[in-house]
């Protein structure tokens, strides 16, 4: 009697191990970080990143640079970037704003000055993204 009770704790416990090796392996969590890079360009990192995750990037465009967005996302993956002046309050109008979907990589005239990037995810996103002036 003994025995058997030993046997079934031992089995239940394997189980409980079992089940909680597969939920720590299966399961991937969401991360979505925009990250403001000491040479002026912004990089976006977003794995399983819910609709709505957002964040804020800053950036200057000198006299004769482009504004140039580098696209690598997942099919299904859609984020969009909006460009505001650098100092924002309630009453701040938007600028530009453009949604980038898989593999895109497109340039934007500005006048040269310093500009705030609000980036949010329209759909789920998986991939990156890179914000620069050129």
């Amino acid at each position: 009697m003994k025995k058997n009770i030993l046997i079934i704790i031992l089995l239940v416990v394997a189980i409980l191990i079992a089940i909680c090796f597969f939920i720590r392996t299966n399961h991937t969590s969401s991360i979505f970080n925009v990250i403001n890079n000491e040479d002026g360009s912004i990089a976006i990192n977003a794995q399983k990143a819910g609709k709505n995750a957002s964040g804020i990037g800053y950036i200057t465009i000198e006299e004769g640079q482009k504004l140039e967005v580098r696209s690598n996302l997942n099919d299904n993956s859609s984020i969009k970037i909006e460009v505001l002046p650098k100092n924002i309050d309630a009453t701040t109008k938007v600028l530009m704003e453009e949604i980038f979907t898989a593999i895109d990589a497109r340039e934007f005239e500005l006048p040269s000055g310093d500009y705030t990037i609000r980036i949010t995810v329209e759909k789920n996103a998986t991939g990156s993204m890179e914000i620069k002036a050129k």
